[in-house]
């Protein structure tokens, strides 16, 4: 039977009495065949049985903490696998360690795993395989644990069966836990060549085929090669559209791999559209088959944050630090904490908020990935007053990135530090940025050129690429130096462009600075002056609506420009036109 207001179930059952509840559970389950129940009413079922102190049986309970698990509800997975009484079924254990792997808790789900292991012998080969690659997954994450996890893992690839080939299942999930293993051991040049080839396998799972992309994704772009990893994000963007039947946790972490994937690639506008389209079900283009527990906040405060825009960035961090703080299963705290310290120190504001403690940073071992990241916004944030300093510690940053054989920091912490005026790190983001492909490494290419050799054009053309991809800091630094560098030894058109730029740039990186605001700011008469000349009323025929010289009229309006940040009448009308969409 199925009501059909939601609350009716849980209100019916409250009015009925302890015992009678009892009586009733007794005779229901005399005539139900709890064999063929859905995973959704096997929780209902286990729920109801230790709401009248029974417990489930082990079937019951089994298909509950799996459904409950399946759909993000880690408590209820964990109160159904721990009613069982014991020995449990590896089966059982194995979904208790899967709430606790989802909820961060590595060393408890590790703790779980050994202290079934004499069970373990005995159990199906499917369940040891996965009984191994768990463990040695939980064990990687957790500091200072005995166990070895890539002796794990050898153990897994013995206990693979002979038709492998034929079932790559199997074999695909111990390469992906090896996989794993490698990248948070910051050894992505290590990764199995294999995974290409599992990528565009048919026979292969769909979600483990989507896995072994990303995997391959995150080698590329480490490497430099952007334009294949690039490549690879799309195609999985376009399967994930397409949608993907898995667990929510699995969803989640996919979200969370593909979004870090392509801040690396330089695509940060295409990481804030996939962080929208996530929630925006039914929208154009919206990805099904990914999911983030804490909402868009995080991800969406990131993309400015990398951008430079600060108040944008801590309009999302500030609450993403809130969620964090109850329920961080990835240990995201300290990345969210040190990006709005330094939008904190952007926007030049003091909030006790930037001031959290990291309880978790070292409570589980992350991607080095991620600790690479904190530490180059703790690094901007820092020392602000002193330039040099940061310039010095950002190329020295970059540098052991770059030994590390990871190129993406590399090529982030060398070009921060050269728009500081650090030319040894103009230096070696040439070089780095040579040795790499795509978009990112052309844009840093020009960068490099353009200060290395005073090439303005060069500038202006790394700035238009950075502000396609709307990293607005970026475009806004090489704009600048390209203006800088021009005034007096360009001509005039070439400085006009690099101060638009600039303009564009700078009006990108705060609400206070967009035309908008700043049209908010002027008087009556500016204003006018301002919206007719955009218009195109030429100076001649404003001086005559306000009676003024076309002399005067041009000394008020570049009065009005500078205040509105942009370089002229058509900088205005686009600027206009923008604010029309």
């Amino acid at each position: 039977m199925r009501l059909a207001w939601h609350l009716q179930p849980a209100t019916i059952a409250a009015r009925i009495p302890f015992g009678r509840s009892r009586d009733l559970w007794s005779e229901v389950t005399r005539v139900v065949d709890a064999a063929v129940l859905t995973g959704a009413t096997a929780a209902g079922l286990a729920a109801w049985s230790l709401s009248v102190s029974i417990a489930p049986d082990d079937g019951t309970a089994l298909a509950a903490a799996r459904w409950a698990n399946e759909t993000g509800d880690t408590a209820a997975a964990l109160r159904y696998a721990r009613a069982v009484a014991a020995p449990r079924p590896l089966a059982v254990v194995l979904e208790e360690a899967g709430a606790l792997r989802a909820e961060g808790l590595h060393a408890q789900a590790h703790g779980v795993l050994a202290a079934a292991e004499t069970t373990v012998r005995e159990a199906p080969r499917e369940l040891q395989l996965r009984v191994l690659t768990d463990r040695a997954l939980s064990a990687a994450r957790t500091p200072a644990c005995v166990d070895d996890p890539e002796q794990m893992l050898d153990q897994a690839e013995r206990l693979l069966p002979e038709d492998s080939g034929a079932r790559p299942g199997p074999r695909l999930e111990v390469s992906l836990a090896r996989a794993e293993l490698l990248s948070i051991g910051g050894r992505l040049g290590e990764l199995p060549a294999s995974l290409a080839d599992d990528f565009t396998d048919p026979a292969a799972p769909p979600g483990l085929r989507l896995w072994a992309g990303i995997r391959r994704a995150q080698q590329s772009a480490a490497a430099g090669r952007f334009t294949e990893a690039g490549a690879l994000a799309s195609q999985i963007r376009a399967r994930l559209s397409a949608g993907l039947q898995t667990d929510v946790r699995n969803r989640e972490l996919l979200f969370h791999h593909l979004f870090f994937l392509l801040i690396r690639c330089g695509e940060l506008e295409t990481a804030l559209g996939m962080t929208r389209s996530t929630v925006e079900s039914g929208s154009t283009g919206s990805i099904s088959g990914l999911h983030t527990s804490t909402g868009t906040e995080l991800p969406v405060g990131l993309v400015h944050a990398y951008a430079g825009r600060s108040d944008a960035a801590l309009e999302s961090l500030q609450p993403a630090l809130a969620q964090l703080e109850s329920h961080d299963p990835d240990n995201l705290i300290p990345l969210a904490a040190a990006a709005a310290r330094y939008c904190a120190l952007l926007k030049r504001a003091t909030d006790p908020v930037m001031d959290l403690p990291s309880p978790l940073e070292n409570s589980v071992r992350t991607d080095p990935g991620m600790a690479s990241a904190v530490r180059y916004f703790r690094i901007l944030a820092s020392r602000a007053s002193q330039p040099a300093a940061t310039a010095a510690e950002l190329h020295r940053y970059a540098a052991e990135e770059l030994q590390a054989g990871d190129v993406p920091n590399a090529l982030l912490g060398f070009s921060a530090a050269a728009l500081r005026g650090n030319r040894a790190s103009a230096q070696e983001l040439a070089a780095t940025a040579a040795a790499a492909d795509g978009v990112p490494a052309n844009l840093y290419s020009q960068l490099a050129a353009g200060l290395l050799t005073d090439d303005i054009e060069a500038l202006i053309r790394a700035a238009e690429q950075a502000l396609a991809q709307r990293n607005s800091l970026l475009g806004h630094g090489a704009a600048r130096a390209a203006r800088i560098l021009g005034d007096g030894h360009a001509t005039r058109a070439v400085v006009r462009r690099a101060r638009q730029l600039e303009h564009e740039g700078f009006r990108a990186l705060s609400p206070l600075n967009s035309v908008e605001h700043g049209l908010t700011q002027l008087g009556d008469f500016e204003r006018d002056l301002a919206l007719q000349a955009a218009a195109g009323e030429t100076s001649a025929a404003l001086g005559r609506r306000f009676h003024l010289s076309a002399r005067t009229v041009d000394w008020h309006l570049g009065r009005v420009f500078a205040r509105l940040h942009v370089s002229g009448r058509s900088d205005l009308r686009n600027a206009l036109s923008l604010l029309a969409e």
